[in-house]
């Protein structure tokens, strides 16, 4: 066997290894032609279709995306003329450059995880329009997540608060009504954080909505509540005790002032009694001088004398009542009714002189002893100073139709007119029929008094006489 000098071997080898390298340049040096921007605007809405197609498949069966079969190349074992590249979105100037992340369904991790499951074939589907490019990342997110990088199998969807609202984007009014409920609903312990409230993640939990603290105060009363309260009832205590004080100061002053009252006490008296169902009339107006009461029990002084007297009609009155009197017989005459005054103010030293020659008659013509006279005189005048003649505010009015002064008179249409009116001048029947016993005197539908008009309606409606009403 021959041997080749070592010399031809290593001129051999080098050859050999320089054709090689000329065959690899060949290869590698002419790169087939681009793709023209047809075929590849073609090639790009296809594979838009495509992965518009795999995302609804996940939507639908909630699985997480299986990874795609590559089919094999007829130009497998070729190197690639140029690097395939998914269309990338507008790009933020001044941002920097991002790697798209694949859609993250589920992001469970460990034990717990669900495990991979192989794809299913697909089916063929329609080609559905093309997939808008994708958007920018949101500024708010601080991680560069994109939204579908969220779990939601986090999520309490009983909760309404679980993905909250951004204190800043709240409108006022909410603002406003939530700072007010914060007031007595929530104390100081219950507040989330600022991040919690704001629903911004702090960055390593995906976007997942912070919980709710579950804080130790839930369920107590909120510290300024419990303050609100207590405050009430120190007012009302105080309110008490000065009601306490001061009005039993003012009962014990009452008391002291009238001492039949406190003897008696508020506690004897029935309920229907300690408290009046009707309001309390005016005091009545006993010192007044048109109140002044002249009878057998009442006698006026002698030296008791009517200042100033005027005339209506034929009687003598005080002239304080002159226009009352003058008004109601003239609003009389309008009604048809002739009235006449008469036997008006008589002094006290002139019914003295009418007394004494009423006694001196009744002992000479009926032989009787002064003393029966006296008695039996009684029955047609008075003893000086207790007649109502004396005061010059009574006086008999009578009417031109009948003159007359006896018992007829109550039938006729001025007893009648003066019964229903005389009151609204200020005049009330001195010696009513059913007040005999009262009075003193018989029946004298003719006889008037003046006590003013408010007092004269009064009277009226009570139905009293002047002697009942005096003693109330």
């Amino acid at each position: 066997m021959a041997f080749m000098p070592i010399e031809q071997i290593n001129s051999a080898a080098s050859a050999q290894a320089e054709a090689n390298r000329r065959a690899a340049e060949k290869s590698f040096a002419a790169p087939p032609p681009a793709p023209s921007a047809d075929a590849r605007a073609a090639r790009m809405a296809k594979e838009r279709n495509i992965g518009a197609a795999v995302f609804s498949t996940l939507m639908e069966q909630d699985a997480p995306p299986a990874p795609a079969a590559r089919s094999a190349s007829p130009a497998a074992g070729r190197a690639p003329a140029a690097t395939m590249e998914w269309p990338s979105a507008p790009r933020v100037p001044g941002e920097a450059s991002r790697t798209p992340k694949p859609i993250n369904w589920r992001t469970q991790t460990g034990a717990g995880a669900a495990a991979p499951q192989p794809a299913a074939p697909e089916a063929p589907r329609p080609a559905a329009p093309p997939a808008p490019a994708p958007q920018p990342a949101s500024a708010g997110l601080e991680d560069g997540l994109t939204p579908l990088d969220f779990n939601f199998d986090d999520i309490n969807f009983d909760d309404p608060d679980a993905f909250g609202t951004p204190q800043e984007e709240m409108p006022r009014s909410g603002r406003r009504g939530a700072e007010f409920l914060d007031l007595y609903d929530s104390g100081p312990d219950e507040k989330p954080p600022r991040a919690a409230r704001s629903g911004r993640s702090s960055g390593s939990d995906g976007g997942r909505p912070p919980r709710r603290p579950s804080g130790q105060n839930k369920g107590k009363a909120p510290a300024k509540t419990i303050f609100a309260w207590c405050g009430i009832l120190l007012i009302a205590v105080l309110v008490i005790l000065l009601f306490a004080v001061f009005g039993d100061q003012d009962g014990d002053a009452s008391a002291a002032s009238d001492p039949s009252s406190a003897s008696a006490g508020l506690s004897d008296l029935p309920p229907s009694e300690s408290l009046p169902l009707e309001p309390v009339a005016a005091p009545i107006p006993r010192d007044e001088w048109y109140m002044v009461l002249a009878n057998r029990d009442s006698v006026l002084p002698a030296e008791f004398a009517v200042e100033q007297t005027a005339t209506v009609g034929e009687a003598l009155v005080d002239a304080r009542i002159a226009d009352a009197l003058r008004q109601m017989v003239n609003d009389a005459a309008v009604a048809g009714i002739r009235l006449k005054p008469t036997n008006g103010y008589r002094t006290v030293a002139r019914q003295q002189e009418l007394w004494n020659a009423r006694v001196q008659k009744l002992m000479t013509e009926n032989g009787m002893t002064q003393a029966d006279a006296e008695v039996r005189a009684l029955d047609f005048t008075s003893r000086a100073g207790t007649s109502d003649h004396n005061t010059g505010l009574g006086l008999d009015i009578v009417s031109e139709d009948h003159p007359a002064k006896d018992a007829a008179y109550a039938d006729t249409t001025a007893a009648a007119w003066l019964a229903e009116h005389a009151a609204e001048y200020g005049f009330i029947l001195r010696y009513p029929a059913d007040k005999t016993a009262v009075t003193g005197m018989d029946f004298e539908p003719w006889h008037y008094r003046y006590v003013g008009t408010e007092q004269a309606l009064l009277i009226k409606a009570s139905g009293l006489c002047l002697e009942e009403y005096l003693a109330q």
